[in-house]
């Protein structure tokens, strides 16, 4: 029996509750568990709770065993001292309270149904992803869409609190903060962080004033990202390094140190590639992040995304290195990857900054619009009656898999709580 669980099924009161005596036999009736504390101090807080023909109000402390109250430290600790009830599973040994009087305790050994007890260490002892794929889908459809709205929430909500810091350290530009989230998801799982480092290389405010050309910004991103390699024969090559080298001295550029990774890569992906459609990008929608809050349109930003990089990479992937010809256009499933994970977020963090309730329900909404996502995470859901036919329910089964399935936090999970109480 872990303490976790005993917690949780005080807090459930998932227990046989006829008859309920303390050790020294005074009656007990729970009116309030009280609420669970996960920071220091007893394990429930402003709980209510009839012990004899007296209604006490104050904190609860749950133990496997009675005489973890010692091995805890908790006799000499203030933080326990307004302690009305000691729940075990085993009463093993006498606690005494600061007026040497018997701290009343009630022992749910046998009050706790079998099956619950079964079906966690079932849970608990399998190894797969998904430790409770046996039991789903276990939530009415209905319950599921609230829980997902909730895991779509807090996942949104956390991702808000970082781009909120960027928001800050970009003088409050939210452009500037969209295209660094653009330029980390164009990098992907490899080089997101590198094209991080190449966004806050560049000085955007100034540089999305100018009105630089489709060939400027590449050169520039091609540049700071050190794949101009000066041994390099093309002449588009030596174009792109001439015009680099002068607007390097313009605006006092310094590069990235190394160049980004390439390996076990799809070529469509290589960074060269997706420089040059950023370049496009930046070219034809500088402050389409203005726009699209203008607007709130997401198949109108679907249209404008659909940029192709320069002609030269039409028969190149490396810049020293020709292949078959054909045009390098941003697909659907990156536009929607750069959607999900840049630009959504940062309307909604915008959303959240503003206060404005109305547009936080209309991200959740635009979340409904776009196809669900295929990818490693997503798959684990197939065949478990659990619906994932948008990117709402993708996201937020990708949110559920991370922070709960995964680290097993089924009693803080509805499907897990539902499984249990079932």
């Amino acid at each position: 029996m872990k303490e976790q669980l005993l917690q949780f099924i005080w807090q459930q009161q998932y227990f046989t509750q006829h008859d309920l005596s303390t050790t020294s036999g005074e009656f007990v009736r729970i009116i309030k568990p009280g609420e669970w504390n996960t920071h220091q101090g007893p394990d429930f807080t402003e709980a209510l709770i009839q012990i004899g023909n007296t209604i006490w109000g104050g904190q609860v402390e749950i133990h496997y065993q009675s005489s973890d109250w010692f091995r805890h430290g908790h006799t000499n600790d203030q933080n326990y001292a307004n302690v009305i009830l000691h729940v075990v599973w085993e009463d093993d040994q006498p606690v005494l309270d600061k007026h040497e009087n018997r701290l009343p305790t009630l022992v749910l050994g046998d009050r706790i149904p079998k099956v619950l007890l079964s079906r966690y260490q079932e849970m608990m002892d399998r190894k797969e992803p998904l430790i409770c794929r046996s039991f789903l889908p276990a939530l009415t459809l209905q319950n599921w869409n609230s829980w997902k709205e909730r895991l779509m929430k807090n996942r949104l909500a956390r991702k808000a609190a970082r781009i909120l810091e960027w928001h800050a350290k970009a003088g409050g530009d939210w452009d500037v903060v969209c295209w660094q989230l653009l330029f980390e998801q164009m990098g992907g799982k490899v080089n997101g962080n590198y094209f991080l480092s190449l966004a806050n290389s560049l000085p955007l405010t100034t540089l999305i004033k100018k009105q630089l050309s489709a060939f400027e910004w590449e050169a520039l991103l091609l540049g700071q990202a050190n794949l101009l390699p000066i041994t390099a024969s093309a002449s588009y090559h030596r174009k792109l390094l001439k015009e680099y080298q002068y607007l390097q001295y313009k605006y006092q550029l310094v590069p990235l140190r190394t160049p980004p990774a390439f390996l076990r890569m799809r070529p469509a992906s290589f960074p060269t590639i997706r420089i040059s459609q950023l370049a496009g990008l930046l070219l034809n929608h500088p402050r389409f992040f203005s726009t699209l809050v203008s607007t709130g349109s997401l198949q109108q930003w679907k249209q404008q995304c659909k940029v192709t990089a320069a002609e030269f990479w039409n028969t190149h992937y490396l810049i020293n290195r020709s292949s078959h010809p054909q045009p390098k256009t941003l697909g659907d499933q990156m536009i929607y990857s750069l959607a999900i994970n840049a630009i959504l977020p940062a309307l909604y963090a915008y959303a959240h900054h503003r206060g404005d309730q109305e547009l936080i329900i209309k991200v959740l909404a635009l979340y409904a619009d776009i196809p669900s996502e295929q990818n490693r995470i997503t798959s684990l859901w197939d065949n478990t009656g659990v619906e994932k036919n948008q990117a709402l329910d993708t996201q937020a089964l990708t949110e559920l898999t991370n922070l709960y399935c995964t680290k097993k936090q089924c009693l803080h999970c509805a499907v897990g709580k539902q499984i249990l109480q079932s």
